[in-house]
This record gives C-alpha cells, structure tokens and sequence, in this order.
C-alpha cells in the first residue's frame, strides 16, 4: 500500500473499497475479489501526461515537482 503522503489529495477519488487501514490493521473488502472498482468518471479528470508520474530514478523524485 501506498504512504498517504506520496498521494495527491484527489488519488483517493480514483478507487472505490479500496482497504483502509485501521488501528493499524487492513480492513478486508466487503466486495467480491479484491473489492476496488475505479471511478472512470474521475480518472477522465486526469489524463496521462508525460510528467504525471514519479521518475523514481531521478535524484529528488520524492519532492513532487509541478
């Protein structure tokens, strides 16, 4: 699972069920399979762009850069 400091604040918007952690342990799904479904209509809110995604080989790549 991701640290919630490396998300933007709009990430969770994306994904419905997804586990939450609580008292320091996963939650499990109530949905079948793994219980995620995304949300298309937000995802359509921020389209791929060359600089959308953390280049985790570059010095300074946990600074998120704009």
């Amino acid at each position: 699972m991701v640290s919630p400091e490396f998300l933007v604040p709009w990430s969770r918007d994306l994904k419905r069920g997804v586990p939450r952690v609580k008292d320091g342990y996963l939650e499990p799904p109530d949905a079948p399979g793994i219980g995620v479904e995304l949300n298309e209509a937000e995802i359509a809110k921020y389209p791929y762009g060359q600089n959308n995604f953390l280049r985790l080989f570059e010095e300074g790549w946990e600074r998120r850069r704009r």
